[in-house]
């Protein structure tokens, strides 16, 4: 109420009308609630269902973190070629496909690391094409003058989602593990990060859905608008 009422607004609200900045802070929240979870729950899997050590679960998990940065790259070019919501849509895509088959290379005893590297890795790629591409969004259709401003609504939709994706994922990888002990954890535990990853491709399905259908196509992309003075 504030802000639509003072002079000079910390956050304008004609913000809101800029479907591209909308449709980025949507995907922000859902981006850092699923994909900012995995390397969660991964940590998890493998130290507490295979018992590794953290070193180990670290080095098994940097070829997927130096995915995601060749994916933070590729998401610029593409983003450039083919536009930002089929940059989008492409990455969320991705992300929604490995997550299920994630769910299913996630083994509670015997070989894994292939199967996690291979799936791990596209998974990764997607991640890092939606990091680049959902801030191209939050800046398109906004004035020079205002691309903090935009950039900081999308972020705090960002820790939102963060905070409320590793709140629900984490009470379902855990669901049925209180009160056992010794060996039946592990089954129990490995079958609940399964379902966290099932379920986790299911707001990323909704955010593949917020891209093509709020997005714009690139060739009417809004070039922004002008302050209004005094604004």
């Amino acid at each position: 109420m504030i802000e639509a009422r003072t002079k000079e607004p910390l956050m304008p609200l004609r913000l809101f009308r800029n479907r591209s900045l909308i449709a980025s802070m949507g995907i922000t929240a859902i981006f850092m609630g699923t994909f900012g979870v995995q390397p969660y729950l991964l940590t998890i899997w493998l130290q507490q269902v295979h018992h590794v050590s953290p070193l180990e679960a670290g080095l098994v998990s940097l070829p997927l973190s130096l995915a995601v940065m060749v994916g933070t790259n590729l998401g610029g070019a593409l983003a450039t070629r083919i536009g930002t919501r089929a940059t989008l849509a492409l990455g969320l895509a991705i992300g929604a496909v490995m997550f299920v088959v994630l769910a299913f290379v996630l083994p509670p005893s015997g070989p894994y690391l292939l199967n996690l590297l291979i799936v791990g890795i596209i998974a990764g790629l997607g991640q890092g094409i939606v990091w680049t591409a959902m801030w191209i969004a939050a800046a398109a259709g906004t004035h020079e003058q205002e691309q903090g401003i935009a950039s900081g609504m999308a972020s705090t939709t960002q820790q939102v989602g963060n905070a409320l994706g590793l709140a629900v994922f984490e009470a379902v990888a855990y669901a049925g593990v209180s009160g056992l002990s010794g060996g039946n954890i592990e089954g129990v535990l490995n079958q609940g990060i399964q379902n966290a990853f099932l379920i986790a491709a299911i707001p990323m399905a909704v955010g593949l859905l917020i891209a093509l259908i709020v997005l714009r196509s690139r060739a009417h992309e809004p070039k922004g608008e002008p302050i209004p003075a005094g604004a």
